[in-house]
C-alpha cells in the first residue's frame, strides 16, 4: 500500500517514490529498509550488515534517470551508514543541519531508529582530530630535499622532550 506525504526535493530514498511532489511509500522498498534496521540491531556493526545484506541479496534503490537504469547494486558500507542515520525513515526531514517534522509516513518505528542511532554512536572509532589523522606531520607528501627525493617525518626524545623532524633518504 501507498501513503502519501509531503517532500521537500530531490531524488527520494529508498522506501519511498515522489509522486506529485508527495512521498509515497514503496512496501516491498520499505521492507528491504527495515529489514536492514532490524538486521543492524541483531549483528551490532555495519561490515557484518553488508556481508549479510548482500548474502540476502538486498540491493540498492534502482533508478530510470535519462533513459538508463542505475542501482540496484549490493550495499556499501558507506550507503548503510547514510541509510542508517536518515530521518526520513521516522518520518523526519533534515533540512540546513537541523530535523524538522515531515509529513510523510515513517517506515521505521521511532524505537528502532533511535536504538539504532545509539548504537551507531556507540560504536564510532574515537577522534583525535578532525580528520582523525594519526600525527601532526602536516608537511608530510610536500617537503623534498635537493635531489627531489620527499623528506620523511621523524621523531626522536630526550629528557622528556619530543623531537620532530624531516629527513632525506
Amino acid at each position: 500500500s501507498r501513503k502519501k506525504g509531503m517532500w521537500m526535493g530531490g531524488l527520494p530514498p529508498l522506501g519511498y517514490i515522489n509522486q506529485d511532489k508527495q512521498l509515497v511509500i514503496v512496501e516491498d522498498e520499505a521492507d528491504v529498509v527495515r529489514t536492514l534496521f532490524n538486521l543492524y540491531l541483531k549483528l551490532g556493526n555495519v561490515r557484518d550488515l553488508a556481508l549479510e545484506a548482500d548474502r540476502l541479496g538486498l540491493r540498492t534503490k534502482t533508478r530510470t534517470i535519462g533513459g538508463r537504469s542505475a542501482g540496484g547494486q549490493p550495499f556499501s558500507r558507506g550507503h548503510l551508514y547514510q541509510l542508517l542515520h536518515n530521518p526520513l525513515y521516522i518520518g523526519k526531514v533534515a533540512h540546513k543541519g537541523k530535523i524538522w517534522p515531515g509529513r510523510h509516513e515513517a517506515i521505521v518505528p521511532r524505537e528502532t531508529w533511535d536504538a539504532v542511532q545509539l548504537k551507531l554512536n556507540d560504536n564510532a572509532a574515537p577522534r583525535t582530530s578532525s580528520t582523525n589523522s594519526a600525527g601532526l606531520n602536516l608537511l608530510t607528501g610536500l617537503l623534498f630535499d635537493e635531489q627531489g627525493d620527499r623528506l620523511t617525518p621523524m621523531r626522536s626524545g630526550k629528557k622528556g622532550k619530543r623531537y620532530h623532524y624531516y629527513i632525506s633518504k
